[in-house]
């Protein structure tokens, strides 16, 4: 991890949700100043990978090509599910900060966080922003 004060890499979950979409707006913004990368990670579950979906869908391309083109900017896709696959692509790529976008999707009880945001906050090993949706 860098400095408490330096971004070198920030790493965001996309999923195609509004609040994801916000969650790389945080990403972006975060990350300008620095001049730190900006490391784009989609989990690809069970129902891409058994519809034989193209390996970036075109809600991703859509969302990305919204990005400044003078952001450095990566895309990982790995399979697996969505906390899964964001904690995996931080450590792969030595992530200072993981941004992930709350939608609330999951049950009553994930009430203050939805299931991925929760996962993801409890297991990182490096902070994590939840952005909350609009």
């Amino acid at each position: 991890m860098a400095d408490a004060g330096m971004l070198r890499r920030v790493v965001v979950g996309l999923d195609g949700s509004p609040g994801s979409g916000g969650a790389l707006e945080w990403a972006v913004g975060l990350a300008g100043p620095f001049d730190a990368e900006v490391v784009v990670v989609h989990g690809r579950g069970l129902l891409e990978r058994a519809d034989h979906a193209p390996e970036v869908p075109g809600w991703l391309d859509t969302m990305l090509a919204a990005v400044p083109a003078e952001v450095r900017l990566s895309l990982r896709v790995i399979d697996g599910p969505p906390a899964d696959a964001l904690l995996r692509g931080a450590a792969v790529c030595e992530a200072d900060l993981i941004v992930v976008g709350r939608r609330g999707a999951g049950s009553p009880f994930e009430l203050t966080l939805g299931s991925t945001s929760r996962e993801v906050s409890s297991r990182a090993a490096v902070p994590v922003l939840v952005v909350p949706g609009s």
